[in-house]
């Protein structure tokens, strides 16, 4: 099993399925849930979860909704009649994965800590057969990182 690790003072929204879930996965694991690696210059981004594995770190955002995701295109996620957006960047969930992902790849350099892989995800922790990503249902498409355009 995992190790857990509790930051920010154990302040977790997560689903109890998906804490049983992090905490399921391979012995010499660790999750670092809920996040925020202080770095003077702007970089302070919550991290709902970190998995540290032997030569990767998998950054996840986790998103819960009731109603079907409808993912258009990278910056335009819809839900229950609704754009799903941070309130304080108006980032959709890729973007903010994505912006998340640069800001901690900076503060590790920062800190002159060893390159490794570092894979960036968003996961909907309420599976929704009517969820799509353009025309096709989740389930019909291969699922991978978000990549950056261009």
């Amino acid at each position: 099993m995992a190790k857990l690790y509790f930051c920010n003072n154990g302040d977790i929204e997560l689903q109890p399925e998906t804490l049983s879930i992090l905490s399921g996965m391979p012995r010499g694991w660790n999750v670092l849930l809920n996040a925020r690696p202080a770095n003077p210059g702007g970089y302070d981004r919550e991290v709902d979860a970190l998995i540290v594995k032997e030569s990767a770190v998998h950054l996840i955002e986790f998103k819960f909704r009731r109603y079907p995701v409808v993912i258009d295109a990278e910056g335009y996620w819809h839900s229950g009649g609704s754009r799903m957006e941070n309130t304080s960047r108006r980032e959709s969930p890729q973007e903010q994965v994505l912006a998340t992902h640069d800001a901690f790849k900076q503060w590790l350099a920062n800190r002159g800590l060893p390159k490794f892989g570092l894979a960036p995800w968003v996961v909907l922790e309420n599976p929704n057969p009517e969820n799509r990503y353009g025309g096709a249902r989740f389930g019909s498409i291969g699922m991978s990182p978000p990549e950056r355009p261009g």
